[in-house]
């Protein structure tokens, strides 16, 4: 090599490119591919997975007494049936009292409103001022796309409604039959599952599962007797007191204080005094 001549340029290993690199960079993208994939499959069935889940609890919820009726001689789907009956009749009978109830108040509500508006001006011309007047508030409530008009159409059409808005968010027929499935088919659906884990693994699923049940049935059983004994309480005081519809209205506390975390009290307290405020002040003060 003669003095003009130049050596050789020799790349250093810090110039090139870690092995490691391309791998990351497929498996990066792969990942981001996978994600959207599932993300798109877990939308897709949200409302079937929202199914399984309301079903499993339903099914954890039923299964401790269809587990005292096997006990006592019953066949498995047979009993399954009959607390399902019972379980769906509550929850039929339930809402019908109370749909039944605020429809008849509403009405009964929009017959009384002109009444109810000529003694408030009445009211208000001797204590407050001579000149108010009523009469447009009254035309308004009394006009053919009035506040009357709509309570009357939205009373007569409650039930109903109760039973639309319950059928599209829980889809009660499909929840009715997993959950049916899941409680007739408990035993041997968690034999199946168990059957394809180790023997160590089993024993943990298992032990959680029944876990569940336990405390599912429990906390169902726990709020049911409360909810009888708060129903039956309210009931009696509201016979004292001369509460309408105090049965019904006893029922619709007793369920939802119970049923309802955190604001099922007010909300239940909430339905009783507004339907008594209609009739009597002072009854709804006592209730």
């Amino acid at each position: 090599m003669t003095a003009d001549e130049a050596p050789p340029v020799q790349s250093s290993s810090s110039d090139q490119m870690p092995t490691w690199v391309p791998r990351a960079i497929i498996l990066f993208f792969v990942g981001v591919v996978t994600l959207w994939a599932l993300r798109s499959l877990f939308e897709d069935l949200s409302g079937f997975l929202v199914t399984i889940g309301i079903s499993l609890f339903f099914s954890f919820a039923l299964e401790p007494a269809v587990n005292w009726l096997e006990r006592l001689g019953f066949r498995r789907g047979l009993g399954t049936l009959i607390r399902f009956t019972i379980a769906l009749s509550a929850i039929a009978g339930f809402g019908w009292i109370v749909g039944s109830v605020l429809a008849e108040q509403t009405i009964e509500f929009v017959d009384d409103a002109p009444r109810l508006i000529d003694e408030s001006e009445a009211w208000l011309q001797r204590n407050v001022d001579e000149s108010i007047d009523l009469n447009r508030l009254r035309d308004q409530f009394l006009s053919d796309n009035g506040l009357g008009e709509q309570l009357t159409d939205l009373a007569n059409n409650v039930v109903d409604l109760g039973a639309t808005i319950v059928s599209l968010v829980f889809q009660i027929f499909t929840v009715a039959l997993f959950t049916f499935y899941l409680t007739a088919d408990g035993p041997k659906l968690r034999r199946s599952i168990c059957s394809r884990l180790k023997p160590e693994r089993q024993k943990r699923v298992l032990g959680v599962w029944d876990l569940a049940i336990q405390k599912t049935g429990g906390y169902i059983l726990s709020r049911t007797v409360l909810s009888t004994i708060s129903a039956i309480v309210t009931w009696i005081a509201f016979m004292i007191i001369g509460v309408e519809f105090p049965l019904a209205l006893a029922a619709w506390v007793g369920v939802v204080s119970q049923f309802v975390p955190v604001v099922g009290v007010y909300i239940a307290g909430a339905l009783p005094v507004g339907l008594t405020l209609l009739t009597s002040p002072s009854k709804a003060l006592w209730a």
